[in-house]
């Protein structure tokens, strides 16, 4: 990279937000600083690249470390949750968690449908929100919208809020906790509360 800098013309250029640690992010930065190939890029070894496919053989070039596109969790299909803030893929073994919690929420709980609230948060309906997931770098913290009217006899549930609590799944085997299918379906069936605001979704599917 120094000798690029040393050798290619005086430039300024855009970083865009988001970050690059992929294979496919890099290559869009690629194409705003080119211009989509109308301005030159240039290698390590200070040759010149220009054109369309320019921003594909850069990354080549530099050799960089970087994900390749795909590798995203491939969860809440059909819905915006894949694309969440709230979906991290830093460890893809939480990618499974939640595939396994998507399908675990879905067997119990008749005609619930998946969306993703105001905040970008995977939520389940049926009909009103009462409870959703978010994937972390360490686990998956599933939540509850009216977890302290919920009794939980086998203490599974973590939170010091009003109204709100979670349990933090770590592997799929989690899943299989004594108590915690009793309190999906408790949450589902918990009337008289109004769906607190933000928490409904806008997208939905079965």
């Amino acid at each position: 990279m120094a000798r690029t800098a040393a050798r290619a013309p005086e430039v300024l250029v855009k970083v865009l937000a988001g970050g690059a640690t992929s294979a496919k992010a890099v290559r869009r930065h690629l194409e705003y600083v080119s211009r989509k190939g109308e301005v030159e890029l240039y290698t390590d070894d200070g040759d010149s690249l220009k054109g369309r496919d320019a921003a594909g053989q850069l990354p080549d070039n530099w050799n960089l470390d970087l994900e390749e596109a795909g590798a995203r969790c491939q969860v809440g299909k059909g819905t915006k949750a894949k694309k969440s803030p709230y979906m991290k893929d830093e460890n893809p073994e939480l990618c499974k968690v939640a595939q396994a919690l998507r399908s675990f929420v879905k067997n119990i709980v008749p005609g619930v449908t998946e969306t993703v609230n105001a905040w970008g948060i995977p939520t389940f309906e049926a009909p009103d929100p009462f409870c959703f997931y978010m994937v972390g770098k360490n686990h998956v913290t599933f939540g509850f919208h009216f977890g302290t009217s919920l009794k939980d006899p086998e203490s599974l549930l973590e939170g010091t809020g009003k109204n709100i609590r979670h349990v933090k799944l770590s592997n799929a085997e989690d899943l299989e906790q004594n108590g915690l299918r009793e309190l999906v379906l408790a949450a589902a069936r918990v009337k008289g509360k109004a769906p607190m605001r933000g928490m409904s979704g806008k997208r939905k599917s079965g």
